[in-house]
């Protein structure tokens, strides 16, 4: 798919909310506006992204919509996505590193919060290991999906792209939510005049701490975090912002099996190191967890 067959026609009207125009001034230097590319409505940013990569986009490029039929979250679950809010993919180069890969998705809900509070002055917290958390409510969900090279590496090496979608809930009405999520997920508030600067925020702040590969992916980053100094101070920002370090949790198994754990903090490759009740030690690196509810005392 050409970038060009994304790009809205002259006769056509503009975006409710958000517009390549619109953003477009707002974008950090070095990013490349002709790489924006916005629709209202997609089946699927990263499904777009993925195909906009296979027919030869560059690292760099970034897929918007405004509503998304068939969004899609973690594990092939749905991704509720109605209009009104930002949803947004970005080819990006994998990391060098296999063993940095998970880090793109931890850097990716430290540049969630920071464009979030930025630009509502609310606070963000992040729940291992994609969640985005304003108000004790999800506002933001991450999903990475690796795609391989000519030299089939999709975790790593010089081949390797990453299509990171980054989902955040605008101007959502709560009842609006299905009844499977309405006890957790939450919405923003923002005017309609504000959409357009907060997408170019998010735009900014992926490319400041995801962008890999220089003039190739952001204009000219310094690789994940933005170099060693950088990539510490991230780590060092997921950790603070976490809401599970020193909670109790459930480690969720893919059958629906639950084991009680507690969540003892955040490795340096972005792991969750967890005990469980027998006293064994796990580093998490994937998979899914829940906060286990305080236990309320009698009377």
């Amino acid at each position: 798919m050409e970038l060009a067959s994304l790009r809205r026609s002259a006769k056509e009207p503009p975006p409710c909310g958000i517009s390549a125009r619109g953003i477009a001034p707002h974008l950090a230097a070095g990013i490349d506006p002709g790489r924006i590319c916005v629709r209202q409505t997609l089946e699927s940013t990263n499904k777009t992204a993925r195909e906009m990569l296979l027919s030869g986009a560059p690292a760099g490029t970034v897929v918007l919509a405004e509503e998304q039929s068939a969004g899609r979250g973690r594990f092939g679950r749905a991704f509720f996505s109605p209009r009104g809010g930002v949803y947004a993919s970005f080819i990006l180069k994998a990391p060098a590193d296999a063993g940095a890969a998970q880090l793109v998705t931890v850097f990716a809900a430290v540049a969630a919060c920071q464009a979030i509070e930025a630009h509502t002055g609310g606070d963000c917290s992040i729940k291992w290991v994609n969640d985005v958390l304003a108000g004790g409510r999800k506002v933001c969900g991450i999903l990475a999906e690796a795609v391989a090279g000519a030299g089939g590496s999709a975790g790593g090496g010089r081949d390797g792209h990453v299509i990171l979608g980054i989902g955040v809930n605008i101007n959502i009405d709560a009842d609006s939510f299905p009844e499977d999520i309405r006890g957790t997920a939450g919405s923003l508030s923002l005017p309609q005049e504000r959409l357009c600067p907060f997408a170019a925020g998010l735009i900014n702040r992926v490319a400041a701490l995801c962008g890999e590969g220089g003039g190739e992916g952001f204009g000219g980053r310094e690789g994940l975090g933005g170099g060693e100094a950088g990539r510490a101070a991230a780590l060092d920002e997921y950790r603070r912002r976490s809401c599970v370090t020193g909670r109790d949790v459930y480690v969720l198994g893919r059958g629906g099996e639950k084991k009680e754990a507690a969540a003892l903090g955040i490795d340096g490759g972005g792991g969750l190191v967890v005990r469980y009740a027998d006293g064994t030690l796990e580093t998490l690196s994937s998979g899914e967890i829940s906060i286990r509810p305080v236990p309320v005392s009698p009377g």
